[in-house]
């Protein structure tokens, strides 16, 4: 079946949508049961060969590297990398409502590709043609590492912050199931269709346009392993040239609160998200809101174009889910992977051929990095960011950039 076969309510497809809610919030409600603590001690023991410990701490969890940086020898098994992150305890809550109780998850650590995705981009260009409901244009948009090697000195640190926090966000049972509501909300007039993409399953509802006399094209579609929901709402009487309004602008924020409180994201309580790279300080007619519960991350959370008091594009991603602390590295154990080489640098312009320089830090901050697991799970981990000034050689001093997973 081609994705543009539509189907109608008895369609296998709508059916298996039906039951998908359903489903995916019992798996959601199995994966947030706290395991026996006592069960969890002798698995442990007998796994790994630990020794006796006392439980750990409620909303509390211990930093987890990544698999691939784990080696495990003899007749140890994935059981014992299961009883690892069994043993991850969170506090949680559902996403959107009140109230937590214990869960667990493990936190995966950024790759290099997370940590650069804020560094600046150079030579954006834009695109034409009606896009397709899974196609991310109104989403900011992520760049490079600098291809040089920079040589960097800083002056003194503060102690550290010893935890700090971390979230997983909500699965795509949040939207997925929702899908019609969501379509008839937005007044998108079709039936759900499915499409396999280079990015992923997306479901999706669609109203082409028909030039001349229907010349709106509006969709919504939601990708089936993270959640993410894109909107387009291309009507051309509206997106014709108008005002021009800054980034975040209140009046555009107002509207965008607005619009994603009826889709039931938590609208009202999502913060203005402050910029953290150049594409997205530029934007114009764009509203820019971070996660509603979580200290701020280095993307925002949602992402809505507005033109005359309407939502044209809009790009989100599901609410928090679940929150916990972390065991973390100090600033100075963070800034010497920096000077090793260990984590991509970004740079505020674009130097061809790239050439080597050097540089101070001005400032170091703390920062949660938007992070999505091969699976489609998505977290936000803390990191450590650096920036100050670079000077390359017959050129002149730029901005640079770098952020360092914290978690130990």
């Amino acid at each position: 079946m081609s994705d543009h076969d539509r189907f109608g309510p008895d369609d296998p497809w709508e059916r298996e949508l039906e039951d998908l809610g359903p489903l995916m919030r019992r798996q959601e409600q199995a994966e947030a049961e706290e395991p026996d603590p006592a069960f969890l001690q002798a698995l442990r023991t007998r796994l790994v060969a630990e020794e006796q410990t006392a439980p750990a701490p409620p909303i509390s969890i211990h930093g987890e590297r990544r698999w691939h940086r784990v080696v495990f020898g003899g007749a140890l098994s994935a059981a014992a990398v299961a009883a690892a992150t069994v043993a991850v305890i969170v506090g949680t809550h559902q996403a959107g409502s009140p109230g937590r109780h214990q869960v667990a998850f493990a936190l995966p650590t950024p790759n290099p590709t997370n940590l650069a995705q804020t560094f600046p981009v150079y030579g954006v260009g834009a695109g034409g043609g009606v896009p397709a409901p899974w196609t991310d244009t109104g989403g900011i948009p992520t760049g490079q590492p600098y291809g040089g090697h920079l040589t960097l000195r800083a002056h003194g640190f503060p102690a550290g912050p010893g935890r700090l926090p971390a979230y997983r966000l909500a699965r795509p049972a949040f939207a997925v199931p929702r899908i019609r509501a969501l379509a008839g909300m937005l007044h998108i007039d079709g039936h759900i269709k499915r499409s396999n993409q280079p990015s992923g399953k997306w479901t999706y509802v669609w109203k082409p346009p028909r030039l001349p006399s229907d010349p709106i094209d509006r969709s919504i579609a939601v990708h089936l392993q993270t959640g993410q929901l894109i909107f387009h709402n291309l009507d051309i009487s509206i997106i014709l040239p108008g005002s021009e309004l800054p980034l975040n602008d209140p009046r555009n924020v107002s509207v965008a609160r607005a619009w994603l409180t009826k889709l039931g994201w938590p609208g009202n309580s999502m913060p203005v998200h402050q910029p953290t790279s150049p594409q997205e300080a530029d934007r114009l007619n764009t509203v820019t809101l971070g996660w509603a519960g979580a200290t701020p991350a280095d993307l925002p959370a949602a992402v809505l174009v507005i033109e005359r008091g309407t939502v044209i594009d809009a790009d989100l991603w599901p609410p928090v889910s679940r929150r916990g602390s972390v065991r973390v590295d100090s600033y100075v154990a963070a800034w010497a992977k920096v000077r090793a080489g260990r984590v991509p640098v970004g740079l505020a312009v674009q130097i061809y051929p790239a050439t080597d320089g050097s540089g101070t830090l001005q400032r170091a901050t703390v920062l949660q990095i938007f992070t999505r697991t091969p699976s489609g799970a998505l977290y936000l981990a803390p990191a450590y960011r650096f920036e100050g000034l670079a000077t390359i050689p017959g050129h002149g001093s730029y901005r640079w950039y770098a952020f360092v997973p914290a978690q130990k």
